[in-house]
């Protein structure tokens, strides 16, 4: 892993990088929280991460905490996006007899906190950070070999490009040297559900458009309804799997225009469907998850292409002035 490519939120004043090896002195008041029960904002610790637009892939780091000795002393991984939104894992000091292996995930600015109690004497522990999309999993290990699951969870803004990589911190009036070495980056340890598969959405490819720009204005209060349920559903989980469709989809079944299965404006939604497809590199049939799709069709609306394939929509002024 090139160490090069990692930069700063924060630098400390005190650190160390050289091959595979990252030292930091952590200073005194120093910490990562947001607002949940104890109703206080910190946002100070010290950062070192490198930026990716990589969709699946899994971090490794060995984390050596000899130095901690003051309540809420720790160090770990960290996937930082602003100060809002954020997840990090470590173990954090408590007293002589136990300490707290734990993370925390923060949302729309608030935390979470799930631990579980170790014995003092661990001073060392391995991490690994994996990414699906915009779902994690975080998990821990004492030797580097057998991991065992922490966390996993979803980050409503990690869909697109994030920034991962280590922390360490004093909460309280302590300062102690966290040492990380093994760092590297390998293909995704966290395998594909392989279990109950998710409902795939099936749209259309214009469609792809229609849901980016909607604003609860439809044909009529039953179209509004369904259009209302699938937006939300996205919006829940914008990882879900799309099927690209030809003809009616989700969205045709409650369309006034569309009776017996059968649009009264075939050619046209037709050409629009075709056009998306030419736009994006994509074709019928083709399965991918929402946030990657959207995010394809999304350029459409920086280019003349938008007004090329929605400019005889009836709804094409509304969506020009929604951003």
């Amino acid at each position: 892993m090139n160490l090069k490519e990692m930069s700063w939120v924060r630098e400390p004043k005190g650190y160390i990088i050289k091959e595979n090896h990252i030292e930091i002195t952590t200073e005194p008041k120093t910490d990562l929280w947001q607002r949940t029960y104890y109703h206080f904002r910190n946002d100070n610790a010290p950062l070192l991460q490198m930026e990716t637009d990589e969709k699946i892939f899994s971090f490794i780091v060995k984390t050596d905490f000899t130095g901690s000795h003051c309540r809420f002393d720790q160090c770990g991984i960290v996937m930082y996006l602003d100060s809002e939104n954020w997840l990090k894992a470590s173990v954090e000091f408590e007293n002589n007899e136990y300490q707290h292996l734990g993370s925390v995930v923060t949302n729309n600015g608030y935390s979470d906190w799930a631990t579980t109690v170790i014995p003092a004497d661990v001073k060392t522990m391995w991490y690994r950070f994996s990414r699906r999309n915009d779902d994690y999993c975080i998990e821990c290990s004492m030797d580097g070999e057998k991991f065992e699951q922490m966390r996993v969870c979803h980050m409503f803004d990690g869909a697109g490009k994030i920034r991962f990589g280590v922390y360490a911190c004093s909460p309280e009036d302590s300062s102690f040297k966290a040492v990380f070495t093994n760092l590297k980056l390998t293909e995704c340890a966290w395998k594909a559900h392989d279990g109950q598969q998710p409902e795939t959405l099936k749209l259309r490819p214009h469609h792809l458009l229609c849901i980016q720009k909607y604003t609860g204005h439809g044909y009529d209060e039953e179209f509004t309804r369904n259009m209302d349920q699938i937006v939300e559903s996205i919006e829940l989980n914008s990882s879900c799997l799309v099927e690209l469709v030809k003809g009616g989809d989700q969205l045709c079944s409650c369309c006034p225009n569309y009776v017996d299965e059968v649009c009264n404006s075939p050619d046209k939604v037709s050409e629009m469907d075709e056009k998306v497809l030419q736009a994006c590199g994509l074709s019928y049939g083709e399965i991918d998850s929402w946030c990657n799709l959207a995010q394809k069709a999304a350029m459409i609306f920086k280019g003349a292409e938008f007004e090329e394939i929605c400019g005889k929509c009836q709804w094409n002024e509304l969506c020009r002035n929604t951003k």
